[in-house]
């Protein structure tokens, strides 16, 4: 090369050189994985050939049937799988909401029982109390308990409605 063009730079030649074997490798990988693509696209349409043939086999209907029914019978079929589809994500949905509202319906039922359990659990020992101090000072026991269960319940409810 220099010989016929003795000013050439050499080095940057090879470097040229390089820089388009790269990129010439980089651009067979690129090629490579989208043949692979295409070659599984192609086969998949292959699948569904296929398969549509086996149902038309199965309806026991002549092959001659026309493009655009084929062609309207698998947008059909398409659309009857998305709609499969949303169905089944539905139900999961409401199953859910079901699911959320017993929980909500047995926390209750538990915040109830509990609040009960005290109640009695108070009365059983409000006498003994009565016994040990005046009047005065069980009907302040008494007002303070209700303004505790009252209390809690409020705690209660603002929790059950932040879920």
């Amino acid at each position: 090369m220099q010989e016929f063009f003795p000013e050439v730079n050499l080095r940057k030649l090879y470097e040229v050189e390089g820089y388009h074997k790269n990129l010439a490798s980089i651009l067979d990988g690129q090629f490579a994985v989208e043949c692979d693509s295409v070659q599984r696209e192609i086969e998949d349409l292959q699948s569904q050939v296929a398969s549509v043939n086996d149902q038309i086999r199965e309806l026991g209907m002549v092959g001659n049937l026309s493009k655009e029914f084929l062609d309207r019978h698998s947008e059909i079929k398409g659309k009857i799988d998305a709609l499969k589809t949303q169905n089944e994500a539905y139900l999961t949905s409401t199953d859910s909401q079901d699911a959320r509202k017993k929980a909500d319906d047995m926390l209750r039922s538990a915040i109830e029982t509990i609040l009960s359990d005290i109640e009695q659990a108070i009365s059983i020992t409000i006498p003994f109390f009565w016994s040990l101090t005046s009047r005065h000072t069980c009907i302040l026991m008494n007002i303070t308990v209700i303004g505790l269960k009252l209390r809690t319940i409020q705690e209660l409810d603002l929790i059950t409605k932040e879920w």
